[in-house]
């Protein structure tokens, strides 16, 4: 199968920034004019990649469950912590990833270490 070609002149200003710009798509000049038409046709933007971040923290939606059921929101060095170490969130408790700040509770949850001194001095409003 056979593709009719014809011969397109473009200003060169226009040609070195669809060269720059397939050079750093990692395709050719056609190929970005393709991607570029399609995307005018459709009207709606290809999706990026999500930065990391987003996902770590969990803001709009995040796939990483909770660390002893500690949201992200109350101790987000926490998540950093784990995250760093390169160990999946399911393999160790708060306490493992952080014993300055947790230990493991009489039931079997983490206790803040100096969360009860932090509640007596401000206490939660109800």
């Amino acid at each position: 199968m056979s593709t009719e070609m014809i011969t397109l002149q473009v200003p060169m200003r226009l040609y070195a920034d669809l060269t720059a710009l397939a050079a750093e798509e990692q395709t050719d000049v056609v190929g970005v004019l393709t991607r570029l038409l399609n995307l005018a046709v459709r009207g709606v933007p290809e999706p990026r990649q999500p930065d990391p971040v987003f996902a770590l923290i969990g803001a709009y939606r995040s796939d990483q469950p909770l660390i002893d059921d500690i949201p992200v929101s109350e101790d987000p060095d926490l998540y950093l912590t784990q995250v760093s170490t390169g160990e999946s969130t399911g393999e160790k408790h708060a306490w493992d990833i952080a014993p300055a700040r947790y230990s493991r509770g009489l039931d079997g949850r983490p206790v803040r270490i100096g969360a009860v001194a932090e509640e007596r001095l401000c206490p939660r409003r109800s």
